[in-house]
């Protein structure tokens, strides 16, 4: 389809448009294989951004080797919060290393297993403070932390994945299929979430 822009034409789209159209998908698109880190997430574009022609507007041309970021991880695709980034400015601005219950992990699937946001993990590691205080203060901890059970112990889903060589999106996917027995928090009975509790060791 050929639009006044130019952007979308019948020979292909430009970087610019392309990078539009994923970010819509990202966030609106269920079929996306992006979608459960961006829409699943609450994350949603501006209503002035959903107009291609407004977002180019706002946002330029595409520099060549560059691609659209989100300054804080956490909001919308607006014009505040995005630029225009190269890979390696995304990459600090998303992975940060931390250690799960012994495990490494990075920022993204850290605060999905703690079920608090990205940008509670990096106010409390910047401060030096406690990260574990974000998942003990979580009220979206109760419906997000899952458990396999092992010799009787509540065994992290982030750990049980790293011991059978799976990411903690593969092990997830399994009890989602119904494939692989696993509790959340909020299920497991008392002397069990104390055991928990006891042993939650989050460090950067």
């Amino acid at each position: 389809m050929s639009m006044r822009h130019g952007h979308a034409r019948e020979t292909g789209s430009s970087p610019t448009y392309t990078s539009w159209e994923n970010m819509i998908a990202r966030c609106y698109n269920s079929n996306s294989p992006h979608y459960v880190n961006y829409g699943g997430r609450g994350i949603t574009v501006c209503d002035r951004w959903r107009d291609f022609r407004n977002f180019l507007a706002d946002m330029g041309e595409r520099p060549d080797g560059f691609t659209l970021d989100r300054v804080n991880v956490d909001g919308n695709y607006q014009h505040s919060n995005c630029r225009w980034a190269t890979r390696s400015q995304q990459q600090r601005n998303r992975r940060i290393g931390f250690k799960l219950d012994g495990v490494r992990t990075d920022r993204r699937e850290l605060a999905y297993e703690l079920g608090v946001s990205e940008a509670a993990i990096i106010y409390r590691s910047r401060r030096g403070l406690p990260i574990q205080t974000a998942r003990l203060s979580s009220t979206r901890l109760q419906g997000r932390a899952w458990y396999v059970i092992v010799e009787d112990s509540p065994l992290p889903l982030t750990e049980w994945a790293k011991l059978n060589g799976l990411t903690y999106k593969g092990a997830l996917g399994r009890v989602q299929r119904g494939k692989l027995s696993a509790i959340r928090f909020r299920d497991l009975p008392s002397e069990r979430r104390a055991m928990v509790i006891k042993n939650w060791s989050v460090a950067v």
